[in-house]
């Protein structure tokens, strides 16, 4: 789970010889501003940037697709659809997948009026 790609380059990834790809889930509140989502501080990346980043460090070959965060696993009977979305890629190294999710809220989104359980989605990524 991550809230910006941590590298400086992509390479730096998967350096090591043999190092298999992981699910990622990338998670970023639209309203941060201390990993701001759409601009940088020079010591983050602006959340496309990241997304794009975690997709070429898995070797993900597919556009991606958009889905309502509503339809993730973690999202609750009162989730709202419309409000916030993921982009996955699916197609990637070693079978996994990469999703960068966009949330309505600030830095900390455990708790989001989104009703969807940021961790319990992680878990079932990871745990795939």
């Amino acid at each position: 789970m991550s809230q910006s790609f941590p590298y400086a380059a992509t390479e730096q990834c998967r350096a090591l010889p043999n190092q298999k790809a992981v699910n990622v889930l990338e998670v970023r509140g639209r309203y941060d501003v201390i990993v701001p989502h759409d601009f940088s501080w020079s010591w983050s990346l602006p959340a496309s940037v990241s997304g794009q980043r975690w997709k070429q460090a898995q070797g993900c070959r597919d556009q991606g697709r958009v889905v309502d965060v509503c339809d993730r696993p973690g999202s609750s009977p009162e989730c709202e659809y419309g409000r916030a979305t993921c982009t996955v890629f699916s197609d990637c190294d070693d079978g996994v997948s990469v999703s960068h999710c966009s949330l309505q809220g600030g830095h900390t989104l455990y708790d989001n009026e989104h009703h969807y359980d940021v961790c319990e989605d992680a878990w079932q990524q990871f745990n795939r």
